[in-house]
């Protein structure tokens, strides 16, 4: 058995955080989250997949070790709308919103009562600083270092709204 922990990746299509938007939805050029000024590790979707796909092609060495993944800095999400708008034509920023207020919105928007409470739970750690942590998990195992936001946004920046001229 191996065991992977993935911390929360930038393109997750998390209500608030500026994912690339489906065709004809408009979004505003902002992260809207209750994560207060705590860091956090995102780590890419497509880091995690590497890293399954090299335990899968090769699965002896990697038996019982545990691999956490995490991006390659902790920072705060200030930091991170910073990362967001170095791609895209535009400006992002972090707005840390209220729990409460951030709850009644998934609701609104009819997110099933499951969904609501494990994004709640989510945020109320990354208020709390449980997502700082930084580990080299990506790297062991696919001899590259997992990508920065700014290098996800880079590579989708297309999706985000442009490249700067």
């Amino acid at each position: 058995m191996v065991r992977l922990a993935s911390r929360r990746r930038p393109a997750d299509a998390v209500p608030g955080h500026p994912h690339p938007p489906r065709r004809g939805e408009c979004r505003r050029p902002g992260i809207e989250l209750p994560f207060g000024r705590a860091n956090t590790s995102a780590v890419a979707a497509a880091d995690v997949a590497r890293v399954v796909a090299a335990i899968l092609a090769d699965p002896a060495p990697h038996l019982g070790r545990v691999y956490e993944l995490t991006g390659p800095r902790s920072q705060d999400m200030h930091e991170v709308a910073l990362e967001f708008s170095d791609a895209p034509n535009r400006e992002v920023t972090y707005a840390d919103i209220a729990p409460e207020d951030w709850e009644a919105e998934l609701k609104r928007r009819g997110e099933p009562e499951h969904v609501v409470q494990h994004l709640v739970t989510m945020a109320g750690l990354h208020r709390a600083g449980r997502y700082a942590r930084l580990a080299d998990g990506v790297e062991r195992v696919t001899g590259r270092p997992a990508m920065s936001v700014r290098e996800f946004v880079s590579l989708h920046a297309d999706a985000f709204g442009g490249r700067r001229p």
